[in-house]
């Protein structure tokens, strides 16, 4: 009787057993049923995700690479307009050393007079020109008037600025450019030339571009005169020092300044 107690038991417990083991089985498959569900989800989310992501990085490509497209476009452009701006500006400044060439050119026979007071000449200002120059260097240079095709007063002050300690400078056209060449060595070899006791210059004419060129100088000629050095300003402005043997030659006031200062240093007293 006890033995099929025990027995009844144990099919009990077996049984029991059997169904807790079929009803775990059973939420284990429901539970990961549930999470390959949610995984799959979760998967496609993701891959619809990175779907968008490789989209919009296709698209970020294809602007970047259209961008640099363009900036390489660019920079072409902008070497050609350099290259444009280049040959302009070599044009601008041939045209203009040309220019400035043809208008000393069109100088080469005149002639201005410095410190002349004004209303000096009168009314005929070729004819005081004339006298001037038979009076300060003699009939024996000048036997006969030379002929002068234009003088006038140059317009470099304002109206209300022609004092008597700033006069407009006297150019002169000779019709010969000997009588100019002649005049400016005469001139030269006298030095010292007065009128009205005020003395008086005579220089070339050149172009406003040259004259500025030739005024930069001014400071050297200056020091070098102090030094007792010879030196020449030579067309259109380069400065011919003479030190020693060798003449040196400067085309800037910098050039000379420089080389001057060398001269200082090397005569100046340890």
């Amino acid at each position: 009787m006890a033995a099929e107690q025990d027995q009844v038991t144990l099919q009990t417990l077996m049984d029991a057993f059997g169904g807790l083991r079929l009803e775990v089985t059973n939420q284990i498959t429901a539970a990961s049923l549930s999470f390959t569900n949610q995984l799959s989800a979760s998967t496609n989310t993701l891959n619809v995700t990175l779907n968008e992501m490789n989209h919009k990085l296709e698209m970020l490509n294809h602007q970047v690479t259209e961008v640099q497209q363009r900036v390489s476009r660019n920079e072409d452009d902008i070497e050609d307009l350099k290259k444009r701006l280049q040959n302009q500006e070599k044009t601008t400044t041939y045209l203009k050393q040309k220019l400035e060439a043809q208008e000393n050119y069109s100088r080469r026979s005149n002639m201005r007079i410095i410190k002349v007071p004004e209303k000096a000449e009168g009314q005929d200002t070729i004819g005081f020109v004339q006298k001037l120059l038979i009076h300060l260097f003699g009939q024996e240079n000048f036997p006969t008037a030379p002929p002068i095709e234009i003088a006038h007063r140059s317009p470099t002050q304002r109206r209300g600025d022609r004092s008597s300690a700033h006069p407009r400078p006297l150019v002169v056209k000779f019709l010969r450019l000997q009588d100019k060449i002649k005049t400016l060595r005469l001139a030269r070899q006298k030095g010292t030339l007065m009128l009205e006791n005020t003395r008086i210059h005579f220089f070339p004419d050149f172009s406003a571009e040259v004259l500025n060129q030739r005024r930069a100088f001014d400071p050297i000629k200056k020091k070098l005169q102090e030094m007792n050095v010879q030196y020449a300003l030579l067309y259109p402005a380069v400065l011919r020092v003479n030190i020693g043997d060798v003449p040196r030659m400067f085309h800037s006031h910098g050039e000379a300044e420089n080389f001057l200062k060398e001269v200082m240093q090397q005569h100046s007293p340890m």
